[in-house]
């Protein structure tokens, strides 16, 4: 028989012995547990990780751009920036320095960079001087506001005014400005650039060349690439825009006459916009459906509903119509801008939007109602909720009424 020391000895190992078991068990549910939770990371999850912040390596050579204070931090790796590339497809640079966080941000890895280290002089106090900025490598105007061009327009206007914009970069922003860093440019460059415009007569253009430099600085100023704007304080002489004026029954004949004998597709188009009373760029969706002409209104802004305006065929445009109606689909292959300068060349002393003028005031001098011509024009007729809402005239109506188009 077993002492009681034995028996609480055997106790003993037995409670150890249990013990070791439970550990056992719980270390194989654990790891259970770990193989349930192992997977195979796909290559789109590998992708999003990728996006996920990472240290940023700058070279030798940019780190010799930086200020004198962070050169070293940088070298021997004490201050590390971090990048990632954004769901947007941004790139993004990040560095705490102190209790100041620098930031960059660009669609191009080169230009985030160049942002980045232009903000450390920033924050660095150097100020922004030329005699002192020359070797702070800023981005130039043509990286910066071709991005802005892309960013910021692109997404918000048509493509036909986003071309324009592209036009005005090509032919009088980049010449002028674009290989010169943003931080280089000063409120007399642009003042001088913009005298020069108007100096060739081209008051209008020196105006929205204005604003879209404007808007591009503003934007430069938000994203710490520059102090200020050089376009505060900028002046253009006044310049009293003339309003256009109908052509008489003269000129209109003469006109008439040399678009039918000149037998080109700009004569046709001419023609189509005189009778029909179109924007110049609403050729490009005009169809003609039985007694009506369909045309997309152009003065909707992007994404912004498209509204479709009808008008009646006249008695006027029906006796031109079998010269023009096969070539329609063609007009979209216009260049606007030549076109203006074709009738710019035809007729001297008007300018082509008063093709659409003359129609407005003939249907108007052959007694048609103002808000019936509005409704053809794609005008308000006027700002009252009877005009803008609760009037729609019938389709028999206005065919009634283009009968009187005829003169």
């Amino acid at each position: 028989m077993l002492s009681e020391k034995e028996l609480q000895d055997i106790e003993q190992a037995a409670f150890l012995l249990i013990s070791v078991v439970e550990r056992l068990r719980v270390h194989n549910e654990e790891a259970n547990e770990r193989r349930k939770a192992f997977r195979i990371v796909t290559e789109t999850e590998q992708k999003e990780k990728n996006r996920h912040s990472k240290p940023l390596k700058f070279t030798k050579k940019e780190i010799e751009t930086m200020p004198v204070q962070y050169k070293n931090l940088f070298f021997s790796e004490n201050a590390v920036a971090h990048i990632r590339l954004r769901k947007d497809n941004f790139y993004e640079i990040r560095c705490q320095l102190g209790k100041k966080r620098i930031t960059a941000t660009s669609k191009s890895l080169e230009t985030a960079k160049k942002k980045f280290i232009y903000n450390l002089h920033q924050y660095a106090g150097i100020a922004a001087q030329a005699t002192e900025i020359t070797t702070v490598p800023c981005v130039t105007f043509s990286e910066y506001a071709l991005e802005w061009l892309e960013t910021v327009k692109k997404p918000v206007v048509k493509e036909n005014t986003y071309a324009d914009y592209q036009n005005i970069f090509k032919v009088h922003l980049l010449p002028a400005f674009g290989h010169i860093p943003l931080n280089e440019i000063r409120r007399q460059d642009v003042q001088e650039f913009l005298n020069r415009i108007v100096d060739d007569g081209k008051h209008r253009a020196a105006q929205k060349i204005k604003q879209i430099l404007h808007s591009i600085f503003e934007y430069a100023v938000v994203d710490e690439v520059i102090e200020k704007t050089p376009t505060q304080m900028i002046r253009l002489p006044i310049h009293e825009s003339e309003n256009g004026v109908a052509l008489t029954l003269d000129e209109e004949y003469a006109f008439v006459n040399k678009c039918l004998s000149s037998e080109t597709l700009s004569g046709k188009a001419f023609l189509f916009i005189l009778y029909a009373g179109l924007r110049r760029s609403e050729l490009a969706s005009a169809r003609v459906h039985g007694e009506w002409i369909e045309v997309q209104t152009a003065k909707v802004r992007k994404g912004k509903k498209e509204k479709l305006r009808k008008i009646p065929i006249s008695p006027r445009l029906r006796k031109v119509l079998p010269n023009i109606e096969e070539d329609l689909p063609n007009f979209q292959n216009l260049y606007l801008n030549r076109l203006g300068r074709t009738f710019k060349e035809w007729l001297p002393t008007h300018h082509l939007h008063e093709l659409r003028h003359t129609f407005i005031t003939r249907a108007q001098e052959c007694g048609i109602p103002r808000e019936v011509v509005s409704v053809w024009a794609g005008h308000k007729a006027d700002n009252t909720m009877t005009s803008n809402v609760y009037t729609h005239f019938s389709e028999d109506f206005q065919l009634e009424c283009i009968k009187k188009f005829d003169y």
